[in-house]
């Protein structure tokens, strides 16, 4: 259930985020909004993440 609900965020985000490939990870950023806690980042289905696609995602 978790990888078709992650499935349709990777989706759907791009409706109300912007969006980014980084590494393993969809990245999206908030529009209309700077409040951190907006931005998030989905894994691909069966994602392997390595130190710098995490520090990538960070630093992003």
């Amino acid at each position: 259930m978790e990888s078709r609900i992650q499935s349709y965020l990777r989706i759907t985000a791009s409706y109300q985020h912007d969006t980014e490939q980084i590494g393993s990870f969809l990245a999206t950023f908030s529009r209309s909004n700077d409040i951190p806690f907006l931005n998030y980042a989905i894994p691909d289905d069966n994602a392997i993440s390595s130190a710098a696609d995490v520090a990538t995602l960070i630093v992003a």
